[in-house]
């Protein structure tokens, strides 16, 4: 490990052991750490360290803390390490919207690529991520299926899981696919020439129809919430419920369970 450049070091090992995901969410920690206070993390002193995370919400503050405690220990400060302040933040129930709001949102796009991408968000419960990893040739027409590339959310490569596609989504994808003269493999294109549509223009086109209907703070993972509640209210078990929705733990999934629950009980006290 050369001692001159430790961040380099750093990365070059994080490469190696971490996620794509998880490495530049740690590298954006230390370097933030840095354009802060000027001096890396192994020389800083503890109030620095506090004074850094107390900029944050509980819950990023959680985030960068671990990267900071991992960067620490790498270079072999475990004394500094230990005294990273440990943010505990409160896992709140999921945001879910009404399928109401669903339709508005669909008919709030400005074109049938839009539609599609938050059709396909809302049906198969995809992250952003997922969205962009699509390709022509996971959706097959005929069968009325789609092959999605499921995210592991602690890192690794996705796994890919086959899931039907109701006969409206398949129909509008095909007329979307159909509108198009490019040769580029992606599901979903943008620019000119057609290229992979980014995470970040999934964002933009979500938040601008968010701010069409009138809910500007909704985020793109609602869809995914909203539509894993509604399953779970249709009756699907937790096992599927879980293999569907890609969930490594039970415990992610039973939180959906929950709210189907917590529904059903409410519509029972109106009656």
């Amino acid at each position: 490990m050369s001692q001159q450049n430790p961040l380099q070091a750093y990365e070059q090992w994080l490469k190696l052991s971490a996620s794509p995901r998880t490495a530049y969410a740690y590298l954006y920690t230390i370097r933030k750490f840095i354009e802060r206070f000027g001096k890396d993390p192994s020389q800083a002193k503890p109030e620095e360290i506090y004074a850094f995370l107390s900029n944050f919400s509980p819950r990023s503050a959680h985030r960068h803390a671990y990267a900071l405690r991992s960067y620490l220990m790498f270079l072999g400060r475990f004394d500094l390490a230990g005294k990273v302040p440990k943010p505990k933040f409160t896992t709140s129930l999921p945001n879910c919207i009404t399928n109401e709001l669903v339709r508005k949102m669909l008919l709030a796009c400005d074109n049938l690529r839009e539609k599609c991408i938050i059709a396909c968000m809302y049906e198969l419960a995809l992250r952003r991520g997922e969205v962009v990893l699509l390709n022509r040739d996971d959706f097959d027409y005929n069968n009325r299926l789609m092959r999605v590339h499921r995210l592991k959310t602690k890192g690794g490569l996705p796994e890919d899981h086959i899931l039907p596609i109701s006969d409206e989504l398949a129909e509008m994808i095909q007329m979307y696919l159909n509108s198009r003269n490019d040769n580029e493999r992606a599901l979903f294109v943008c620019g000119d020439p057609p290229r992979r549509i980014s995470s970040e223009m999934v964002r933009y086109i979500f938040k601008k129809i968010a701010k069409r209907i009138g809910m500007p703070d909704l985020k793109p993972h609602v869809l995914r919430h909203t539509r894993l509640t509604e399953l779970a209210k249709m009756g699907l078990d937790l096992i599927d419920l879980a293999k569907f929705a890609h969930h490594k733990s039970p415990s992610s999934t039973l939180i959906y369970i929950h709210l189907a629950h917590k529904d059903i009980v409410e519509k029972l006290k109106r009656t």
